[in-house]
């Protein structure tokens, strides 16, 4: 994000041969009428990173004038980085002609834009145009608390809006706080000059704070930055409820700069509850076991669905967010509403029709005769079979029923098999004849049931072909 830094006032500079008389300043600039041999000094008081600062100069026909860009109160004078068409001697750049130097200044300083022209005239001169600033607002950090000397010469504890001038004494140190509600990303601009060597430090307010990026700075283990010299850096932490930055200088004489910092105020819109658009389907048993699909929006993150006050198992979400899959339980026959949970909060209601089994239908029966004794066990295939509590011979009970798993006739999963019934009795392994696709299913009959029981109550492969005893008849799968 460029920034532009606006020139914000003028002042006649000490020693000056008259006072400037300020034409205008606004957002493109300042323009000024010098005469000749007086001075003025433009001035900055702005939040700002710091940074590579491009400025535009103009210049009229036939004048001249000499800038010096410095750091109040230091002072601290900084020499151009480009001269833009003009020369530079004596800590001033003297410029005959139009042209944009530009300099690298240090952060969230005061700077003074110190003017003489000794042929007057009327002058232009730019905003200052830094290429980027960090993501944030810029805030000065608050009163700071100086420690180890009480006669550290600078900043104002007061108003600690830059330069920290380091004594050659080590041990110093410098401490400055800012507040404000909740976790937040925040930067801080860095830069050293001189011999004196900082450490800088961030804790949070509450918890701990966390280094997102040192920015070239060497992390010590006490998780302090060491700054090197002439470099600008933009280490940046996250911290809850507020940051304290303490300073600490080693030895050796120089200055530091340390602000403002930036605070990433971004408002990240709370994540919307779920919505449903439409349940698929919408009805199933009231056994439950419906596998049902949701379609809806901001489900990431569901970990519950309601039917009607039973929950729904095995619950799946797309990556997408718009669909949800999860069984149905079971539940009392009728429609319910249907709602689904994240983090964010619950749904809409969609309904669910739970319906009752229908009235069981037989499409089988196996044999199809035997003995008016009775005694003949009987294989029933239809649908609904579940729940049966009695078979009806022509107004004569059954003596006994039993349901299968499924109410999917059993023979349909099982192939014919010619005469193999022997061999699955005596699990021998030899041959068993091949199976026939013709025929839907074959029943195998034999008087001595009993004889195959005792060798298993359920199952035996011979030649990886399944032989199930069910209701008294033989199948071959």
């Amino acid at each position: 994000m460029a920034v532009d830094i606006q020139w914000a006032n003028f002042g006649l500079a000490p020693g000056g041969g008259g006072w400037a008389n300020a034409l205008k300043r606004d957002p493109s600039g300042a323009d000024f009428t010098l005469a000749p041999d007086a001075y003025a000094a433009p001035f900055l008081d702005s939040l700002h990173p710091g940074g590579l600062a491009a400025m535009d100069v103009v210049v009229p026909p036939g004048a001249a004038i000499k800038i010096q860009m410095y750091v109040t109160s230091t002072p601290q004078v900084i020499a151009p980085t480009t001269l833009g068409g003009g020369t530079y001697s004596g800590s001033q750049l003297t410029m005959t002609a139009s042209g944009t130097p530009t300099w690298d200044i240090p952060p969230g300083r005061a700077l003074r834009c110190y003017c003489v022209s000794a042929t007057g005239g009327t002058f232009h001169l730019s905003p200052l145009r830094l290429a980027s600033a960090p993501v944030g607002t810029p805030y000065w950090w608050g009163p700071a608390t100086l420690g180890g000397t009480a006669s550290l010469p600078s900043p104002d504890t007061a108003d600690p809006r830059g330069a920290w001038e380091l004594p050659a004494t080590a041990g110093l140190t410098l401490i400055g706080t800012k507040a404000w509600t909740g976790a937040k990303t925040f930067t801080v601009p860095f830069y050293r000059v001189g011999a004196g060597t900082i450490n800088a430090k961030i804790t949070a307010t509450t918890g701990t704070a966390t280094l997102v990026t040192a920015d070239g700075a060497t992390v010590n283990g006490d998780g302090s930055l060491t700054i090197p010299a002439d470099t600008h850096l933009f280490p940046s932490w996250t911290a809850t409820d507020g940051a304290t930055l303490t300073l600490t200088k080693g030895a050796g004489y120089g200055y530091a700069f340390y602000g403002p910092l930036y605070l990433d105020e971004t408002v990240v819109p709370p994540t919307p509850p779920p919505t449903i658009t439409k349940i698929i389907p919408p009805s199933g048993p009231d056994t439950g076991g419906t596998l049902v699909d949701i379609v809806g929006t901001d489900l990431t993150g569901a970990t519950a669905v309601d039917f009607g006050g039973a929950p729904g198992t095995g619950l799946t979400v797309d990556p997408s967010g718009g669909l949800a899959t999860v069984t149905s339980p079971a539940h009392t026959a009728g429609p319910y509403p249907v709602t689904i949970t994240t983090p964010a909060g619950t749904s809409n209601a969609a309904t669910f029709l739970f319906t009752p089994p229908g009235a069981p239908t037989l499409t089988g029966i196996d044999p199809t005769e035997g003995p008016e004794t009775g005694g003949t066990t009987a294989l029933l295939t239809g649908t609904n079979l579940a729940g049966t509590i009695g078979v009806d011979f022509g107004g004569s009970p059954a003596t006994s029923a039993t349901i299968a798993a499924s109410s999917t006739p059993l023979s349909r999963s099982f192939r014919r098999c010619s005469s193999c019934w022997r061999s699955c009795l005596a699990a021998s392994g030899s041959a068993v004849p091949s199976r026939t696709s013709s025929a839907a299913s074959w029943l195998i009959r034999r008087s001595s049931w009993l004889d195959f029981a005792t060798h298993s109550s359920s199952t035996i492969v011979s030649n990886q072909t399944k032989c199930m005893f069910i209701m008294g008849a033989l199948y071959a799968q």
